[in-house]
């Protein structure tokens, strides 16, 4: 059934389309960002079709028809969530790729690294909602397939853009770096933003990390 003929009425002129579809697509959005909020005050559990509805200021109806059951609202929720999570990485991807044109000695570019991605690990742990949604969808994706493999792509696709890096600063393994730096990065925004470690701490441990990369590098070389 289209928007246009919904409840038998006639198709609306083709002028106005764009403006109802532009209408749909942030109704959409403040229903999927109203289930972010519920999962990071309440758990996962409280997602339920009339909470939703609630939560985003939108009639019960609105969510039953764009969204046919809880497993579809969920997926397309942590697709939204995941679509803001890339944008992070590739921003941090790309300044670094800017800046690693000339990097200096080996002691420079591990601090230059090390510094950069202690930067990103803070940031993301200082969005402490953000993380309790990721884990919460990691949790729920023990039960859910269709979330489990949206979940798998988004590492697989933030392991590529790591290993890149990696790759670039002349890791001798880029994949097998990127799957521990990866793990380490969730890690430490988890014990930043609920164990209340310290931003020294996470600065020092992730010096470590990459100065671990780069000395095996230097030696292969």
């Amino acid at each position: 059934m289209t928007a246009g003929t919904i409840s038998g009425q006639e198709a609306d002129p083709p002028a106005r389309d764009p403006v109802r579809r532009e209408g749909g697509r942030r109704r959409r959005r403040e229903i999927l960002q109203a289930v972010w909020r519920l999962i990071a005050r309440e758990g996962i559990r409280a997602v339920r079709h009339r909470a939703v509805a609630a939560e985003a200021g939108v009639p019960l109806a609105a969510t039953t028809y764009y969204f046919s059951d809880l497993a579809q609202l969920l997926r397309e929720a942590f697709e939204l969530f995941a679509q803001d999570r890339r944008a992070d990485v590739e921003s941090l991807r790309r300044d670094l790729l800017q800046l690693l044109r000339h990097p200096g000695s080996r002691q420079d570019l591990v601090v230059f690294v090390a510094d950069h991605l202690s930067a990103y690990v803070l940031a993301q742990a200082a969005q402490r909602e953000d993380r309790s949604v990721e884990t919460a969808f990691r949790h729920e994706a023990q039960r859910e397939p269709g979330l489990a493999q949206l979940i798998a792509e988004q590492d697989e696709l933030l392991l590529n853009y790591t290993a890149e890096l990696l790759r670039t600063v002349g890791s001798a393994e880029p994949e097998l770096d990127a799957t521990i730096t990866l793990g380490l990065i969730l890690h430490l925004e988890s014990q930043v933003a609920f164990g209340g470690m310290s931003a020294t701490t996470v600065a020092r441990i992730v010096k470590r990390h990459i100065s671990g990369i780069l000395i095996r590098t230097g030696q292969n070389e």
